[in-house]
């Protein structure tokens, strides 16, 4: 009985430690991956502006340089990723197969031995936390790169059908360095920021323009303002006055509104001429996007002048 555990302990440490096909996730590769990045690469160091001299030989050289950054690419995800993976599924394979037989046999000494390696193989585990960070984070930055490097890829194929002088070796060289970045993490985490501020300026932006919409309280304040413009007809001239007086300050605190702005230009103490100046700033309120002021703002300013014209008294 503990010949046959003292074997399954040692298979389990030997396929751990051993990295045996079956615990990292992938056969072997029918080529020798690192030999064929290795020429191309060599292909790519022996490269020079004067020996690319057509279309051919550049592009010859700017497929060696995909596909050494692609191989290096899936051994970068192989190593980094599945292989992480793999690995924490044996660890708890392991785990679980030692505690079990801890508990199912006798013996203080096998015991001890079975709890301890048990304890050791717990103790180099992730806590729970980082590996749910794991799991929910690298997946994401994963597909970030694999989307930046298609939209590279992309771009430099369409390239490819150029000729010498519009698409030169150097600039082949250029979106080539562009690709493998785009294959880092750190460009992942870059693309994502970027396009979280991007929708968060869209988002801001749509927020400013649905408090451009009018409310209903907004309709009701204009149609209120409007109305009171009917005092004027029962007003003398110093009370007109009054009002033109205040035109100029409507004029610039509400300069975005093109009516609102032509208040300062009205020289005619005429109350129809007035009334309609008035009526016209009124509806403007809310038609010009103004991320400065909003439609409250806006009717706040005009609600303000009418009470100092005693046009609004309650």
């Amino acid at each position: 009985m503990k010949s046959s555990l003292n074997y399954i302990v040692v298979l389990f440490l030997g396929m751990l430690l051993s990295g045996c096909a079956l615990i990292t996730g992938k056969p072997t590769p029918p080529v020798d991956v690192e030999i064929i990045a290795d020429r191309a690469k060599k292909r790519l160091e022996d490269a020079s502006v004067d020996k690319i001299t057509t279309e051919k030989i550049r592009n010859g050289h700017i497929n060696d340089g995909l596909v050494a950054i692609d191989l290096r690419y899936t051994q970068f995800l192989s190593n980094a990723g599945l292989q992480q993976r793999s690995l924490d599924v044996t660890s708890d394979f392991v785990q679980l197969s030692l505690n079990l037989a801890g508990a199912a046999v006798g013996g203080a000494g096998l015991k001890t031995i079975l709890s301890a390696l048990s304890a050791g193989i717990s103790g180099t585990e992730l806590g729970f936390n980082k590996a749910f960070l794991y799991e929910q984070t690298v997946p994401a930055l994963v597909m970030q790169m694999d989307a930046d490097r298609a939209a590279k890829r992309r771009e430099i194929l369409l390239n490819m059908n150029k000729n010498l002088n519009d698409y030169t070796w150097a600039e082949a060289v250029n979106d080539l360095t562009e690709y493998y970045i785009a294959g880092t993490l750190q460009s992942a985490i870059n693309t994502i920021k970027k396009e979280a501020g991007y929708n968060r300026t869209i988002a801001e932006n749509d927020i400013k323009e649905i408090k451009k919409i009018p409310t209903s309280k907004n309709t009701a304040d204009k149609k209120k303002l409007t109305l009171s413009l009917n005092s004027i007809d029962t007003m003398d001239d110093s009370g007109l006055n009054k009002i033109k007086d205040e035109f100029k300050p409507i004029s610039e605190s509400l300069a975005h509104l093109p009516n609102c702005k032509k208040l300062e230009t009205v020289s005619s103490t005429a109350k129809n001429e007035i009334k309609t100046a008035l009526q016209n700033c009124i509806r403007d309120i809310g038609t010009v996007n103004n991320p400065s002021m909003t439609i409250d703002e806006e009717l706040t300013v005009l609600d303000s002048k009418f009470r100092a014209f005693n046009l609004i008294s309650e």
